[in-house]
This record gives structure tokens, sequence and C-alpha cells, in this order.
């Protein structure tokens, strides 16, 4: 069957087009529509969590189904922005996140990245780490965090993600990213960032072997 997508702003100017008539399967989803329109563009394939999605001129879910003759539109996020704390199930787009703080104001830019090692701090191998996270709450007590940053440094520019999920050895589970005029300020807000998130915010790692598996923090 035949679609027509359109793309606008920062999307239609990484593609070089703003519309284009499309071949799907019957059935496929949106997901799926956004995988095989910028194929060959990594970048833009790491954004979908960010992506706004419309069907035939209005706000449709992200795995809606397509019909023949549908329109789709993507859509970057508004000139509000995305939400600065996000929880995904997609690999972090490092240089994404970075841009999205990037400002002529500011001096300097601190990363934070936590990521999946293969030993426990018991010393166990781990086959890989699973994420589990109360989405809405988590969200919200990252924008609590984001909150507190303000407050405490003002002139700094923030975005955190945070993955769920399965990840393999290697993989970014976390990434802070703050911005700010000086260097001090910057490494800072990171560190308090990173720090608050562990204290308050509801995500739980499991740690697995090959001979089974613990939640971290909970000794059974």
């Amino acid at each position: 069957m035949r679609i027509r997508v359109r793309y606008f702003a920062y999307f239609r100017e990484q593609l070089g087009r703003a519309s284009e008539e499309v071949e799907i399967a019957e059935g496929t989803d949106v997901h799926a529509v956004w995988l095989q329109c910028v194929a060959g563009h990594p970048r833009l394939a790491n954004v979908w969590g960010s992506v706004v999605v419309a069907v035939n001129g209005a706000h449709a879910g992200r795995e809606a189904q397509m019909h023949d003759g549908d329109e789709v539109a993507f859509l970057p996020p508004m000139s509000g922005g995305a939400p600065r704390c996000r929880l995904v199930d997609r690999a972090i787009d490092l240089p994404a996140l970075e841009a999205e703080v990037s400002a002529a104001r500011h001096g300097a830019i601190v990363t934070f990245v936590g990521i999946v090692r293969e030993t426990s701090p018991s010393g166990r191998l781990v086959r890989h780490l699973e994420y589990e996270a109360f989405d809405e709450m988590a969200t919200r007590e990252m924008e609590r965090v984001a909150s507190e940053i303000d407050a405490r440094w003002p002139d700094c520019s923030l975005v955190m993600e945070h993955r769920t999920g399965c990840l393999a050895i290697g993989e970014a589970s976390v990434a802070i990213l703050v911005a700010a005029p000086h260097r001090a300020a910057a490494f800072d807000a990171c560190r308090y960032a990173i720090d608050r998130i562990k204290e308050i915010v509801p995500i739980w790692k499991k740690e697995v072997f090959d001979d089974g598996s613990q939640w971290v923090g909970i000794q059974a």
C-alpha cells in the first residue's frame, strides 16, 4: 500500500525533503515507517523517543498502524523543546544530547555516562543488566532533581536520559549532561544530579549471572 510522509523543521532539513510517497506493507506501524524513511541517517534513527506523530492531521500513538492512502507527519519537539528528563528504551545518543544543552552562553559541558560493567561489586561475572522503572513517578522525580539544580545553579542547562529494559555489557545506562558558563558549576551540578537520581528516582537494577540473578540493593 502507499502512504504520504511529511517532515517539518529539523527533520525536513536533515532529510532534505518536506514530503514523500512511500510503499509499505499492510499492517506497518508508524515506528517502522520512521525507520524506513530515515535509513541512512543514524542520528535521526536514534531520536524516535522525542518524535511527535500525526496521522491524517491528528495526533496519533507511536505504534499506530497505517492504512492505504494515509498521511503521517513526523514532528520534532515543539519550540518548548523535548522533556529534559527522559526514560528511554533505546541506545542513548550522546551527540544529540550535547546538542540540546549547547549554547553560546556556555563555556563548559560536563557529561556523566553510566556504563554496564562486566562484574558486580561482589566480583561475580555479569551477563547483562535489566532496568525497571515506575515510569510516571520516575520521570516526575527526575524533573524534581532538575528543578533543584535550576534553583542551585540557575545558569545551567541540563538533560538526563535513563535506560530501561535489558542492557548488554558496555552499553550506557544513564547519561547526564550539564552545560554552564563555567566548569565548576557544570561539574557540581552533574555530580549532584546522579547522586540524587540514585537516592530518589524509582529505577531498579537486576544483575543477571550465568547461575542466577540479583536485584541490586536487595539481599534475599
